[in-house]
């Protein structure tokens, strides 16, 4: 491993300043570039270790109860949609909004899902990003003692005040502190606003461009559409219908608070098609504890080709199967809505 591999937990290098001598020690033959660590699961199918995810959406979307969500289940080992998190750990969670209402969030994530969130640690002001200074230094050195599994970076905009937003260059002198982070052996979540048209992330382009995973949360008449769409490593699909479900807390005799959790819409999902539920009855009958390759699924089910390939479809979109194989070979495996049922 060399000074420059961008999966150490390192100080960033001032690359261009490399004297010839340091950039020859750098180089990498074929048998040190296999040795480099490989993509490992924070949240299976959802979140990989050392690496920085962005977290998309217009106000009032969910987009903070899913950070909060994430960070709760990997503080406490709690799957996330029946998905394992694999090394569950101290989170830091950073409110560059205020932390104001965060207590009755996590109370009412502990009261709905019975987990004691303890290793939760939040920090309730902004660390600016773009100008950098004192308090990044802080930061990380927070982090270099206190090692968490995942910072949350709440929000993008509130930690980059001074820079031009729709500025690529500010945007990737602020990324490049993310990456600080990063490289201190934990993952990042950034959570971010949407532009007007809910279409892309609002300001410069180099933010998605730099990040490893990108997910956009869509709120579709209560329904909130949850969509990844970057993954640099693994399958890039990946969807999830999800809702806010309210949970009243006690207050002494009273139940005068209230807060929510999110939790799968799948009884609100519009019914799979009589194909899709056969399709998914072969999967069941064949492939349930071993999982499947599309080949090897579409052999069994004996389909015509358009009237398999809109089934699988519709299964990877429902949830019932993940592909956990690559986009050029996939392979199936029973989700969510299989298996719950």
């Amino acid at each position: 491993m060399t000074d420059l591999d961008s999966r150490a937990p390192l100080q960033v290098l001032d690359q261009d300043a490399l004297p010839p001598n340091r950039v020859r020690a750098a180089l990498l033959t074929r048998e040190q570039l296999a040795s480099l660590p490989q993509p490992e699961p924070l949240i299976t199918d959802t979140l990989e270790k050392r690496t920085v995810a962005l977290l998309a959406g217009r106000r009032s979307s969910g987009k903070s109860f899913l950070a909060l969500d994430w960070a709760c289940c990997i503080a406490t080992g709690k799957p996330w949609q029946a998905r394992e998190v694999s090394d569950p750990g101290p989170v830091l969670y950073i409110a560059a909004e205020g932390a104001h209402g965060l207590d009755q969030r996590v109370e009412a994530w502990e009261y709905a899902w019975r987990h004691k969130v303890t290793d939760l640690h939040v920090l309730p002001l902004p660390v600016n990003l773009f100008k950098g200074g004192v308090r990044v230094e802080e930061l990380l050195t927070v982090i270099t003692q206190d090692r968490p599994r995942l910072v949350v970076i709440d929000t993008w905009a509130r930690s980059t005040v001074g820079g031009k937003e729709n500025d690529n260059t500010d945007s990737t002198l602020a990324f490049e502190r993310i990456d600080a982070i990063r490289r201190l052996d934990t993952t990042v979540l950034v959570v971010a606003h949407t532009d007007k048209a809910d279409s892309t992330t609002r300001g410069a382009s180099a933010l998605e461009d730099n990040v490893d995973t990108v997910y956009r949360i869509k709120d579709d008449a209560g329904v909130l559409e949850l969509d990844r769409t970057k993954r640099k490593d693994g399958p890039e699909s990946d969807h999830h219908q999800l809702r806010l479900k309210t949970i009243q807390l006690p207050a002494g005799d009273t139940w005068e608070r209230s807060s929510c959790v999110l939790e799968s819409d799948r009884g609100h999902e519009q019914p799979l098609s009589g194909r899709a539920t056969d399709l998914l009855s072969v999967f069941t009958e064949h492939f349930a504890d071993t999982g499947c390759s599309k080949a090897e699924l579409r052999h069994v089910a004996e389909l015509a080709p358009a009237t398999f390939a809109r089934g699988l479809n519709a299964l990877v979109r429902a949830g019932a199967l993940i592909n956990t194989g690559t986009d050029q070979r996939p392979f199936y495996k029973a989700g969510v809505l299989h298996a719950n049922q």
